[in-house]
């Protein structure tokens, strides 16, 4: 076999690897090929085309908005739905008297502890009742007891409790329909006919 066989055999051999591994990398898919074939030419030809694939290639990725989580809301939804706990706290109630305030409120509240009672087992932060004197350890966790007044010095604290708080200790909620907009926390009502 002469050189020149041997340099042309060769440059067979690169150029069918080339194209075997430009088709193995499209998934071979010939208009992604001939796309990318499109795009090179017209960047080699054209400085504008160029600078505009630069742009594209090398521009930062947009921020990725993670996505939330509706199940925090279903709670919401279920005290709007049992005691229309939601309607309550939006409603301007700055012409209602204490009178008409109270008796309104009265059954809304009761609806929502009930079902807050249903579905969510809570528990105090602190054990004790208002007003009773209470000793704060060192290593107490922060977001179970907030300090106020005159805080001096390192824990013990000595004090007087204002407010138990509340923790969770165990939760139930149903399962959304499926289809069901987590993000509805009263569907609309609407009276036909």
């Amino acid at each position: 076999m002469e050189t020149w066989q041997i340099v042309l055999a060769t440059l067979a051999g690169a150029v069918t690897l080339k194209i075997a591994g430009v088709a193995l990398i499209s998934g071979f898919r010939w208009h992604r090929i001939t796309t990318a074939t499109c795009a090179a030419w017209h960047c080699l030809v054209s400085s504008g085309a160029a600078e505009r694939m630069q742009c594209v290639i090398h521009a930062p990725a947009a921020p990725v908005k993670p996505e939330r989580s509706t199940e925090p809301l279903r709670i919401l939804a279920l005290l709007q739905r049992e005691s229309r706990l939601v309607d309550l706290l939006m409603e301007d109630l700055t012409g209602c008297d204490d009178a008409q305030l109270g008796a309104g409120v009265r059954d809304v509240l009761a609806k929502a502890r009930k079902t807050l009672r249903e579905h969510v087992e809570l528990e105090a932060c602190v054990a004790g009742l208002e007003n009773d004197p209470i000793t704060v350890p060192a290593g107490f966790a922060p977001g179970s007891v907030v300090l106020t007044g005159q805080i001096t010095g390192e824990p013990p604290f000595q004090g007087t409790l204002r407010h138990p708080g509340w923790r969770v200790k165990d939760f139930k909620l149903p399962e959304p329909l499926k289809g069901q907009d987590g993000w509805v926390i009263g569907p609309a009502e609407v009276e036909v006919g």
